[in-house]
Formats: C-alpha cells, sequence, structure tokens
C-alpha cells in the first residue's frame, strides 16, 4: 500500500512542480497543462482551521536552505527558529520561489499538504480538482500577494 501513495505522490509532485511558471504541469502527460483557474490561487491558500486569521503556516529549513516540511502554528506562539519563515496562508510556490530544484523538498511540501488538507488522503486527480475549484479554499489572493511579498 505504501507503493501505492508514494507512486500517487510523485505524479501529484510533477503537477505541483511547475508552480513559479503559472502553469501547472500533469506528470501522467507533461504536454497536458492543468489550469487552476487563476494562478493566484495556488498563492493564496485559506488555513483550514477555525479561526483560521489566529494561525500561520510555519516552513521549516535546515541548515543549507533544504526545505523540511510546513507545519500550521497559532498565531500568537513566538518563532523560536532562524530556519522557519511564517505566512498568514500557504503558499504553494513559496519553495519553488525560494529553491527552484529540491526534490525531496517537493515531496516534504506534498505530505504536508495531504495531511494538513486532505487529512492524510491520497491526492486524486479529484480531490484536487474539487479543492481548488472551491472558492472558500482560497484568501483574496491580491491582498495575500501583497503581505507575502
Amino acid at each position: 500500500m505504501g507503493e501505492q501513495r508514494s507512486g500517487r505522490d510523485k505524479r501529484i509532485s510533477g503537477i505541483f512542480a511547475n508552480l513559479s511558471t503559472k502553469t501547472l504541469i500533469s506528470a501522467e502527460a507533461p504536454n497536458q497543462l492543468i489550469k487552476l483557474g487563476e494562478f493566484q490561487k495556488a498563492r493564496a491558500i485559506k488555513i483550514p482551521k477555525t479561526n483560521s486569521e489566529k494561525w500561520r503556516v510555519e516552513y521549516r529549513w535546515e541548515e543549507g536552505d533544504r526545505f523540511c516540511g510546513f507545519s500550521l502554528v497559532k498565531a500568537s506562539i513566538p518563532e523560536y527558529s532562524k530556519w522557519s519563515t511564517r505566512l498568514p496562508y500557504l503558499d504553494l510556490s513559496w519553495l519553488r520561489r525560494r529553491k527552484a530544484h529540491d526534490k525531496r523538498g517537493d515531496q516534504n511540501l506534498i505530505r504536508d499538504f495531504r495531511h494538513h488538507y486532505f487529512r492524510d488522503r491520497n491526492l486524486t486527480k479529484k480531490r484536487c480538482e474539487a479543492f481548488f475549484e472551491n472558492a472558500e479554499n482560497f484568501i483574496d489572493a491580491h491582498r495575500s500577494i501583497q503581505a507575502g511579498s
């Protein structure tokens, strides 16, 4: 069963791999573009908690600029590590804009996205499309990009 998940995760990682180019490319069919509607959606995903404004997405890094993953933390908790960055929303392009080629980092991003946003269920194409089509999963893109720039 673990092999099936890793195979699916690899397909999904191909989808997320090109977020910084404003298009998503499917690993299953590299010539087929997967449209999100707007690129801004992937950069402004609402935190899936009640009172989401009281939470932050904390991106964690190791020394040497290796991405470890992200977690959801209360905004009131002080930031202790110089190896982390917090945003009031999830930006799936954050990793790509900081470090263009990080295969392990991509896997960690997908692992944590699946955990926090899909309750560890497999990231099927149907589930991903339903997620990105639901406007309630996103914050105002213009406001979020200004805050995160």
